[in-house]
């Protein structure tokens, strides 16, 4: 993991004089703003053992310090079936599925952070590999290291557009780094349209 302190010597000289907690606060508030918009953190689950008539599963994540916000895929294998054959379900809106009703599962939601939920109900024991996009806690005194190697100008620029806007500082270059942050998180998303779901994105920071 980053320390945010990792972030300072990048963020200080355009932000003299502001005390490190709020330098603190503006990393973590753009690392959440940036993981949001663009979902390229992202990761897979631990498996999950589906059980019949259970329809809602808490999800544990191997990375700490951060929080799975939106299921992005859930392939679901049965009892006895071969991984890596299993079937994909596709995404719904919890509102729509409020039934007890058991069945295949064919759609899944997130009706809270770090869970899922399966409907139709299962009706026989299998396993499901979700994957999930994440973001840091809002409370988080370290960063994932993707962030920090990977996508270090995003989260500096989102840091240096609420820096720069507190009293004293430079509003004008507040706007010069709103916008490369806005560009920063469009490519992001990108790459993470164009990549394998739960592979980790590399690509080089150029800050």
């Amino acid at each position: 993991m980053a320390r945010l302190a990792d972030f300072y010597p990048l963020l200080k000289p355009y932000a003299p004089g502001v005390p490190e907690p709020a330098i603190d606060r503006a990393l973590i508030d753009a690392a959440d703003d940036f993981c949001r918009h663009s979902r390229a953190l992202r990761t897979l689950a631990d498996p999950v053992r589906v059980m019949p008539g259970q329809g809602e599963y808490e999800l544990d994540l191997e990375v700490s310090g951060v929080d799975a916000f939106q299921v992005l895929t859930v392939e679901l294998t049965r009892d006895g079936e071969q991984e890596g054959r299993g079937v994909f379900l596709e995404p719904a809106h919890a509102e729509r599925h409020l039934s007890s009703e058991r069945g295949e599962p064919e759609k899944f939601w997130m009706p809270a952070p770090n869970t899922v939920a399966l409907w139709p109900l299962p009706k026989a024991a299998a396993t499901a590999r979700v994957t999930v996009a994440l973001r840091p806690k809002l409370n988080a005194t370290v960063l994932d290291d993707r962030l920090m190697q990977d996508w270090r100008t995003a989260i500096v620029a989102g840091a240096l557009v609420r820096l720069l806007m507190a009293p004293g500082q430079s509003a004008e270059l507040a706007g010069a780094y709103r916008a490369m942050f806005e560009a920063e998180i469009r490519r992001a998303a990108a790459v993470a349209a164009q990549s394998g779901v739960g592979a980790r994105l590399r690509v080089r920071a150029v800050v």
